[in-house]
């Protein structure tokens, strides 16, 4: 988000509640969405958040509420959402069910936290506040209640050049920090903050931990994973900057005490794994996070990502994520115990995995495969070249993962199924020459030119190939991160033995 849409004026940057929701933010429109949250007003009543509107992470992103009443088992569509029309993004939710019983929603409007509360969050028609000002920066994870009473918000003014004016020098106001209410949320203040180095800082989304010898506990992301501060005075100063002892992408991940005395740790992988955003497990620590226990596996998808978590009053644990935001766009949640945690396996009966929160179905218009409908048959059935690489070149099999140039780690997505087990000549991106040793068909797989500049479709054009009645599909790379310039249609031509083919960047010749 660029400063210039900002005013820097809570008072005039102040968030609009659409009630109803309106349709072009139905659950069939929406292309986008995740970063979740969620919140156990009792054991029936349970909140979730997250945000969605635009295209991806932009502008446009607005903040959705929905509601279980039957303890996560099922949920209602997004009841309602909060925006503005003149670019103010509205991302970064968290929910926190308040001692006082009142159902406290945070999120920020580009960089500055607001809040919003529900006195009954378990009745039939809850009534929300008007949003109020809290500070700036993010708040991604829950508040805490410390032993002196007081409310520890976790707010990040982020140390990383995001479209932010922020001095990032240790003078300026950038790190993750502890802001405080000692009038249950009536008024927040700024009172400490570990400063992040700009060689580690990202976006923080920290959390807090009181732990039993007084200190407070503070765990960030970090450019390379997760690091830690701890503070010895109530969160006024905190130490230096450390790597936490344990590995991890660079994601969001889940920590938090429970009511049981235990620290619930809900993570990417083991302990010591960096695994990408995939593998998500749940551990739990009884000293005070020296060790950890269990390792349960709450979906080891690629994809998953951004736990959140709460507690019922019975213990029950309430954990909610995303997956694929831009392709199969789901809000999961899942229903466990300490002792399916410790179990490493689902122990108690009534624990479930991969329920579902919502399930947004629109598509973006780039996302939208190109059929290539007056395309020449594809011919599939008829006898195939066998080409030779040449100039250090060689051959492999098409099949998901396989890398596709001699210089680059690009690796398969996704190939029609006929295509599946073919030949292809393994070379770099910048070209590829081989020779037909046998006659038969060959295929070049490149980029359309609204797709991609970097094409051989001049090439193609000139050496007698012809585009093919087969969808586009996208060859590699995430499709709504870049991947779109990878999109890739067909071309056909019968070769013979003795030809050779010649092309620059960049093309995948198939066999």
């Amino acid at each position: 988000m660029s400063a210039q849409n900002l005013t820097g004026d809570p008072a005039r940057d102040i968030p609009i509640v659409y009630d109803p929701l309106p349709e072009e933010h139905a659950d069939e429109n929406r292309v986008f969405q995740g970063i979740p949250s969620i919140a156990v007003a009792d054991s029936k009543n349970i909140w979730a958040t997250w945000y969605t509107g635009g295209i991806t992470e932009d502008k446009d992103n607005i903040v959705v509420l929905a509601r279980s009443r039957d303890g996560g088992l099922t949920w209602t569509k997004p009841l309602f959402c909060i925006g503005l029309p003149n670019d103010i993004r509205m991302f970064d939710p968290s929910m926190w069910l308040a001692p006082d019983g009142k159902l406290h929603l945070y999120w920020s409007a580009s960089h500055q936290v607001w809040t919003m509360t529900a006195t009954d969050p378990a009745g039939d028609a809850p009534v929300w506040s008007a949003p109020k000002y809290v500070c700036p920066g993010v708040v991604m994870n829950k508040p805490i209640v410390d032993s002196q009473g007081r409310w520890l918000i976790p707010a990040s003014v982020w140390n990383v050049d995001h479209g932010n004016k922020y001095d990032r020098s240790p003078a300026g106001p950038t790190g993750a920090w502890c802001v405080v209410s000692e009038d249950s949320g009536k008024t927040y203040r700024q009172f400490g903050r570990a400063y992040m180095p700009p060689e580690h800082a990202l976006f923080d989304e920290h959390s807090i931990v009181e732990l039993k010898d007084g200190r407070l506990w503070l765990v960030n992301r970090t450019k390379t994973g997760i690091g830690q501060f701890f503070s010895s005075d109530k969160g006024k100063t905190w130490t230096d900057f450390q790597v936490a002892p344990f590995k991890h992408t660079s994601s969001r991940f889940f920590l938090r005490r429970l009511a049981s005395g235990n620290i619930l740790f809900i993570k990417h992988g083991d302990i010591l794994e960096d695994c990408g955003r995939s593998k998500l497990k749940a551990f739990i620590s009884k000293d005070e996070g020296k060790t950890w226990e269990g390792g349960l596996m709450l979906d080891e998808r690629p994809g998953v990502s951004y736990p959140d978590g709460d507690q019922a009053p019975d213990g029950t644990i309430h954990i909610i994520y995303d997956f694929d935001r831009h392709g199969q766009k789901f809000i999961h949640n899942a229903i466990i115990t300490e002792d399916d945690v410790l179990a490493g396996k689902l122990v108690t009966p009534t624990s479930k995995l991969r329920l579902v929160v919502n399930h947004a179905t629109g598509i973006h218009p780039a996302r939208k495969m190109g059929p290539n409908a007056n395309g020449a048959p594809i011919k599939a059935d008829q006898p195939r070249a066998v080409m030779e690489g040449l100039e250090g070149t060689s051959s492999d099999i098409l099949k998901p993962g396989v890398l596709l140039f001699t210089d680059r780690q690009y690796k398969l997505r996704e190939i029609p199924k006929w295509l599946e087990g073919r030949n292809f000549i393994l070379s770099s991106i910048d070209g590829t020459k081989a020779i037909c040793r046998q006659d038969g068909n060959a295929y070049v797989l490149t980029p359309l030119s609204h797709r991609n500049r970097d094409n051989v479709l001049v090439w193609l054009a000139e050496n007698g190939f012809v585009k093919v009645a087969q969808p586009e599909f996208v060859l590699f790379g995430d499709p709504y991160w870049g991947g779109l310039a990878n999109t890739v249609s067909v071309f056909r031509r019968k070769m013979t033995a003795g030809e050779i083919l010649d092309f620059g960047k960049w093309g995948i010749l198939v066999y």
